[in-house]
């Protein structure tokens, strides 16, 4: 509206200038100082806005949950914030510390030798009797729940917590929305406790339903897949994680994710934002 503001003035000042030439009055001038959109809308047009200028959804999507962990960091203290952010950092540590190792083992040992071996000459034939018993040290358990709860919380998203299905409203462009579904009690194939993430696109049918399975093999967080409902077969993009490896800045990445692709496909087979 701010770029049509000319052709509106000059719109607004033929349509009504009738109106008062009935009680003798002529309308000289219409001039709009300024449109100011209600703060949904302009809260909703500043974050399409930063969803360009960083560069699209893969950008945004880190953006988001670098903004999560920052936010849960200034939580401080023993709170849940500080917890999930310790288990998010502390997972990421694990995974990066083994290449971590190899690299420095591969620079410390000589030409040709393994390092498998320079490694084992270090420690030495006798370094295991000094190590620790480890025992009786329990695995740290992650809740899943608090997880969640903290990303919806340091995101700013509406959370409709059900037992263990809740509901998150993540804001997608100027005046739309996505209803993204998280379950607690899923399990993959060998039983191992997983979260689900899905979001319904619209009504399934066969046609549509062909061509956007072929996109799966480009989709990068999530899949998209057909699921019942009380209406009928649907359309959702669904994602899993495994309980025990989840931490924020996955579960900020992945619900983002969703939650913008879902919202896509919706609007180009409805048109509306219904879910």
């Amino acid at each position: 509206m701010q770029a049509k503001g000319n052709e509106i003035e000059a719109g607004t000042k033929a349509k009504v200038a009738d109106d008062f030439a009935k009680y003798g009055l002529e309308l000289v001038d219409f001039i709009i100082n300024a449109v100011t959109p209600p703060d949904e809308v302009q809260e909703a047009i500043n974050a399409r806005s930063r969803i360009g200028a960083l560069g699209g959804l893969q950008a945004f999507t880190m953006y988001q949950a670098a903004n999560s962990m920052a936010e849960m960091a200034k939580q401080g203290g023993g709170g849940t914030g500080a917890s999930a952010m310790g288990m998010g950092m502390g997972a990421g540590f694990g995974m990066m510390f083994p290449g971590m190792l190899q690299q420095a083992m591969q620079g410390l040992q000589p030409t040709g030798q393994p390092a498998a071996a320079a490694a084992g000459a270090a420690f030495g034939a006798g370094a295991a009797s000094h190590l620790p018993d480890l025992a009786k040290v329990q695995p740290m358990v992650t809740d899943p729940k608090q997880l969640v709860r903290s990303v919806a919380q340091s995101s700013a998203w509406p959370v409709t917590e059900t037992g263990d299905q809740w509901q998150i409203v993540v804001p997608i462009g100027p005046l739309r929305k996505q209803r993204v579904v998280v379950r607690f009690d899923g399990k993959d194939a060998e039983g191992n406790p997983m979260l689900s993430f899905s979001s319904v696109c619209g009504p399934a049918t066969s046609q549509n339903s062909m061509e956007l399975l072929k996109f799966n093999t480009q989709m990068v967080h999530g899949a998209f897949a057909i699921e019942p409902s009380p209406a009928g077969d649907v359309i959702v993009v669904r994602a899993n994680q495994l309980t025990a490896t989840a931490d924020p800045l996955a579960i900020s990445k992945t619900i983002t994710a969703i939650a913008w692709q879902a919202d896509k496909v919706e609007e180009k087979l409805l048109g509306g934002d219904e879910n």
